[in-house]
């Protein structure tokens, strides 16, 4: 094959990536004129020896009545639609980045079926990250893990005034990164805090001025003894807390939404009205918020100490509503 034709080829096979799919399938003449509008002029009847050469080196070229057409890609168009609405639905993702991301990933599917992509998912732009150094930060935490190395950044949180300030007092944070995760829509960090000799986590898209410190990581054994599988409903709304093994009694209607929220090998033992269900949580506010959102229905059996903290901060609940009124 000469030089010509492994340009030819080469063109061949883009049109096949842009153009064909099942539903549009290229014939023997329509690839005459798409290698015309690029400047080459090609016989018909050589179309099917260069496809003979692309099959033969190993790519999926269906052939139909009507045409050719690539089978086999990377991603199928349904899996590219679904992480389309994974990205437009992450709020940590500025709408920049999401419809930069999908134009991104329209490259992997043909032009005809590019229509189901294109157009973003409806999203709650309001409630999209404006920023745009989340991807400075996550290449900065992923370069500081491959080299077990701290990091160092400074962390902000809104005030009253709608005004993003440094906490603590600006003064910056040093730990060691350990892993990213997704929860609740929100992108953190999980890391060790070697003052407070536990494992912290971060939001990705409220650090600022993230830089490698040349410092060894600390806390890999801690990092090693963490079940991430259940990191996230034991931190409820990614809210820390005492670590605790708690005993939740809720009516057995409700025994689906334990099994979703703790996993399916949670301790659970059912008898004629409730389910009982043992499970390692960090006691937290939102841990407490939580139980009272299914209005009675879900009650702690143990340990003491934490049903008397969930009763005292209904007390004090009350008090507000009465101070309020």
């Amino acid at each position: 094959m000469g030089r010509g034709d492994r340009a030819t080829i080469l063109h061949i096979l883009e049109i096949l990536w842009k153009y064909s799919d099942e539903e549009h399938p290229i014939s023997a003449g329509q690839m005459v004129c798409y290698l015309a509008e690029r400047g080459i002029t090609f016989n018909r009847k050589a179309v099917y020896p260069h496809l003979d050469a692309l099959e033969d080196f190993g790519l999926d070229i269906i052939r139909t009545q009507q045409g050719a057409y690539l089978g086999m890609r990377p991603f199928e168009l349904a899996e590219i639609r679904m992480i389309a609405d994974a990205i437009c639905s992450l709020e940590f993702i500025s709408q920049e980045q999401s419809e930069r991301l999908v134009r991104k990933l329209s490259g992997l599917v043909s032009e005809g079926q590019n229509a189901a992509i294109k157009k973003l998912p409806d999203t709650n732009a309001r409630r999209k990250n404006q920023s745009e150094p989340i991807y400075y930060n996550v290449d900065c935490i992923h370069d500081a893990m491959k080299k077990d190395l701290k990091i160092e950044f400074f962390y902000w949180a809104w005030n009253e005034k709608k005004e993003k300030v440094k906490k603590k007092n600006g003064e910056q944070y040093v730990v060691s990164p350990w892993k990213l995760m997704i929860e609740n829509d929100k992108y953190y960090l999980v890391a060790y805090d070697e003052d407070a000799g536990i494992m912290k986590h971060y939001r990705v898209d409220k650090m600022t001025d993230v830089h490698l410190c040349f410092h060894r990581r600390q806390g890999k054994s801690l990092y090693e003894e963490t079940d991430f599988s259940t990191y996230g409903a034991e931190n409820f709304n990614m809210f820390h807390g005492k670590h605790e093994t708690v005993t939740l009694r809720a009516t057995k209607d409700l025994a689906g939404v334990m099994i979703d929220h703790f996993g399916k090998d949670v301790w659970m033992h059912m008898d004629e009205a409730f389910c009982v269900v043992v499970t390692d949580i960090y006691v937290s506010n939102r841990f407490f918020g939580w139980i009272t959102g299914f209005g009675g229905k879900v009650g702690i059996d143990g340990p003491t100490w934490v049903k008397d903290a969930y009763d005292d901060l209904l007390k004090n609940i009350l008090k507000g509503e009465e101070a309020c009124t």
